[in-house]
């Protein structure tokens, strides 16, 4: 089983990997602006999300970090994964940036 580590820079791209491979999406956050980083939909029957954790970077106030999300391939199949960074009381109107991936999950 393999790890795979993902940021901006595979935005818009495809990823082969096996089922029971891992894949952490990490991306840049800065809490304390409002805006977080939110997973959309995913089918569940292929993919496994755990609780994104947050790490800050820099010990002063309003210091940014990075947030991820660990994924476990759970079955064959294809899955696209969109994350949005916004203020979720504000609803979709206030969204400023995306991201997203597929999988191309292959039988482990």
């Amino acid at each position: 089983m393999a790890d795979v580590s993902v940021t901006k820079e595979q935005d818009g791209r495809v990823l082969a990997v096996r089922v029971g491979d891992s894949v952490s999406v990490r991306l840049l956050e800065n809490p304390t602006t409002g805006y977080a980083w939110t997973l959309e939909s995913i089918d569940a029957t292929l993919l496994e999300a755990g609780r994104p954790t947050y790490h800050g970077e820099g010990a002063g106030l309003g210091s940014g970090g990075v947030k991820t999300w660990t994924l476990r391939a759970r079955a064959p199949g294809r899955i696209r994964i969109g994350l949005k960074r916004w203020r979720h009381w504000e609803g979709d109107k206030s969204v400023v940036e995306r991201f997203a991936i597929t999988l191309d999950i292959k039988a482990g």
